[in-house]
């Protein structure tokens, strides 16, 4: 198995045939990728970094690494009945966990750059639950997505081959808000092991402007 991935990354590496320095920075790090943990976990988030990158740059993540598998599951929240995208990396458990969470975006769990994403984290060895939400249909901020998301993160707790220990949150914008209330939750406060947010509001009043009227307006 190892000859026939390690063939595949130096394809995708050759590809950049005009600049052999990034394309062999990139074979080294899916080289090491497929190596093993011991080598790895400092070069994979370089890799990760990679695979976000728009542009024609190596992918050594996508090539060293089959597509996870994507299965919709069902979030209950009340009367919500809310789909969610479940990225597996595969192979054994004791994997983290992330509820990855968008702003409010029309195109819902299905937004491309946050499939691509998803499936970077998953290839990276991340568990991704990627819930939709009541505010995407809408364009409006919905309270009950607080709940969803509480019942997504548990949902992704309990899922087979997670490790209970090391979930969290990773969400933009308004999502990184409704994120970080839900984080706060009694009924799961002290399980979040880690809440990243990128771009969330801490005002309410810019906040719901901003879902709006989709704009916001600066200071100075």
């Amino acid at each position: 198995m190892f000859p026939a991935r390690a063939a595949g990354i130096w394809r995708a590496a050759g590809r950049l045939r005009g600049n052999p320095r990034p394309a062999l920075a990139g074979a080294v790090l899916a080289l090491a990728i497929v190596a093993g943990p011991p080598l790895s976990w400092g070069l994979k988030s370089a890799s990760l970094a990679l695979e976000l990158v728009p542009g024609p740059l190596p992918r050594p993540l996508s090539a060293a690494i089959p597509l996870p598998r994507r299965t919709v599951v069902e979030i209950t929240s009340g009367e919500l009945r809310l789909p969610a995208d479940l990225y597996d990396p595969g192979g054994l458990g004791n994997r983290a966990g992330v509820v990855l969470v968008n702003g409010v975006e029309p195109a819902g769990r299905r937004y491309w750059d946050l499939v691509n994403l998803a499936y970077a984290l998953s290839r990276a060895g991340f568990a991704v639950l990627v819930p939709d939400l009541a505010s995407y249909s809408s364009l409006r901020l919905v309270p009950d997505d607080v709940a969803v998301l509480v019942e997504a993160f548990q949902k992704l707790r309990g899922s087979a081959g997670v490790d209970p220990a090391r979930v969290g949150f990773i969400a933009f914008s308004v999502g990184g808000s409704l994120a970080f209330v839900a984080a706060a939750d009694e009924r799961i406060a002290e399980h979040v092991r880690f809440v990243t947010l990128l771009g969330p509001y801490s005002d309410l009043g810019r906040m719901v402007g901003t879902a709006t009227l989709q704009g916001y307006e600066r200071e100075g």
